[in-house]
């Protein structure tokens, strides 16, 4: 893939992840205006164990598949088989996940909001995750139908959000109109892969699903440990704190990580080329993350910085001064959104297209767990600063981890 077209892909991505962050801030001051701050802090939860249930239902096949398809993007039979063992492993997962995140929100939720419907969402969209494909459209480089199928999808739930939901008792309408987006993304996933690439779904061999749950593993682990700890601080937050705190804290949170999903647009069109690169030589590949690396991070340390100094002003134009007090957090939190840039390049690029997944794996463990320790025992005593504060030392520990890794190896083949 040339230059010219990975910056097409990439802006394409980029519309797709700017969707994802310009829809919420039209979404998200409507839900907290009708819904209520107590009622979206509620709303957040679920949007956070959904988030956490899909990433364990992908199962780390958007950098595990994006890798292999991209290498055998002409055999369409063996495409097949890769898609066939995926499926049945991701579905039996979901399933699985789902039911554990349904559980555990029925035992923190308020009473009255555990109804079989709302619950149900959780296993539906981890479902609909499984059966989401972009992995395939990232390794074949269509990203641009695939994008639009979303950002379609994500158009018309926005529509339906402003026309439906009007006050608290339609939380369960704001759950059900969220998964718009999954559904029609899964709809086009299954579509496009039986009419372009002839698919099939069979039912792979026991022995065939098992040697692809171990070859992922690796893959997954990062993803997950990631996901789990940009998340799971939400979630901590209500256990100890109001849903007024979680509610205003969760704006600021969903701010950075709508900004953070750039990097997503960054990965998606890097990662194909990189992995190729790798296959052919690893100095290769060095040049080409490295030459990446310094058109995209710079932006970002840019975005980073303003986000810092204006925060306040851009909680107030955004979202009204009644959640400008919570926008300190938002000010804290562009620096993790700059740290996930970095990690984006050296961790989840590098590390994985170099076949250095597990220590990748490690570090993202070893981040993961200093940050649940301050999540679970800081937020009785500083409130929401405990997630801040909890997600940008995870952070920082996994780069400084990965970067003591790459040079401590560099060393000994010096």
């Amino acid at each position: 893939m040339n230059q010219k077209r990975m910056v097409k892909n990439f802006l394409i991505l980029s519309v797709l992840q700017i969707s994802g962050f310009i829809f919420p801030l039209i979404s998200l001051p409507y839900l907290a205006k009708t819904l209520g701050i107590q009622m979206l802090g509620v709303y957040s939860l679920f949007q956070s164990v959904t988030v956490i249930t899909s990433v364990i239902a992908d199962y780390g096949y958007i950098t595990n598949g994006t890798q292999r398809i991209s290498t055998i993007k002409g055999n369409s039979k063996k495409i097949s088989i890769i898609i066939n063992n995926a499926l049945y492993l991701r579905l039996n997962i979901a399933i699985a996940a789902s039911f554990c995140g349904a559980a555990y929100l029925f035992s923190v939720i308020p009473k009255g909001m555990q109804t079989l419907p709302n619950l149900l969402t959780v296993v539906v969209a981890t479902v609909l995750s499984s059966l989401n494909l972009p992995w395939v459209f990232q390794g074949l480089e269509k990203m641009p139908q695939y994008s639009a199928i979303l950002i379609a999808g994500r158009t018309f739930s926005l529509m339906l959000i402003l026309a439906l939901v009007s006050g608290p008792a339609n939380l369960q309408t704001a759950l059900w109109v969220s998964l718009l987006p999954q559904l029609i993304g899964a709809v086009f996933s299954i579509f496009y892969i039986s009419k372009y690439l002839n698919w099939k779904f069979k039912v792979p061999r026991i022995l065939d699903a098992k040697l692809e749950l171990i070859y992922g593993w690796n893959f997954f682990t990062p993803n997950f440990y990631s996901i789990f700890f940009t998340q799971v601080g939400l979630i901590a937050l209500g256990m100890y704190q109001s849903q007024m705190v979680v509610g205003g804290y969760a704006v600021m949170d969903r701010i950075a990580k709508a900004v953070g999903s750039l990097n997503g647009a960054v990965n998606q069109a890097v990662y194909p080329q990189v992995a190729f690169a790798m296959s052919q030589s690893h100095s290769i590949g060095v040049a080409v993350l490295r030459k990446y690396a310094l058109i995209f991070l710079p932006p970002a340390l840019v975005l980073s910085l303003i986000l810092a100094f204006y925060s306040p002003t851009i909680v107030s134009i955004f979202f009204g001064e009644t959640y400008v007090p919570f926008s300190d957090a938002l000010r804290y939190l562009s620096i993790f959104i700059f740290l996930s840039s970095v990690n984006t390049f050296i961790g989840v690029i590098y590390m994985n297209t170099s076949g250095r997944q597990r220590e990748y794996s490690r570090a993202t463990l070893v981040g993961t767990l200093v940050a649940l320790v301050l999540y679970f025992s800081l937020p009785a005593l500083i409130g929401y600063y405990a997630p801040v504060f909890g997600i940008i030392l995870g952070e920082s520990l996994i780069i400084v981890i990965i970067l003591s890794s790459i040079f401590k190896k560099r060393n000994k083949n010096v």
